[in-house]
């Protein structure tokens, strides 16, 4: 998925233009530094993974020793991980690799797709096999 933004460069007010030149920087600085620090603060990669890894800590502790899924998949922490979006696929799927959890419902919501055979839903191994496989496939886990 892509998007196409289209910036306007300020006219004829000083001000703004360096606030502009500004920003313009740091975002693109931000762009491009991915998994670095810029100036000893975390980029936005970074910061999303570690919001991410704090919060399934917190999910696993109120959960691991529930056996309701839906319980399991109804906590507002699980529900803050969805809403971090599309970006905490690769967390949750190395997550799910390394200390299992009921991640299939927020994996289907945040991806669109549910790639378990209908044979083995409900098998747990199974699904998480199914969703490791795609997730390798898809380029999200080596």
């Amino acid at each position: 998925m892509s998007s196409v933004c289209t910036l306007s460069k300020p006219r004829e007010n000083k001000e703004a233009e360096v606030a502009w030149g500004g920003f313009i920087t740091g975002y693109v600085t931000t762009l491009n530094s991915k998994d670095q620090d810029i100036d000893g603060v975390k980029s936005p990669i970074r910061s999303a993974e570690a919001e991410f890894n704090e919060l399934a800590n917190q999910w696993h502790d109120e959960t691991d020793y529930l056996s309701s899924p839906s319980r399991i998949t109804s906590t507002d922490t699980h529900l803050k991980i969805i809403s971090m979006g599309e970006r905490v696929i690769p967390f949750i799927l190395e997550d799910l690799k390394e200390r299992g959890g009921n991640w299939y419902r927020a994996l289907r919501i945040l991806s669109g797709e549910n790639p378990v055979p209908v044979e083995a839903r409900g098998d747990v191994e199974r699904m998480k096999d199914a969703w490791l496989r795609w997730g390798r496939q898809k380029g999200y886990l080596q």
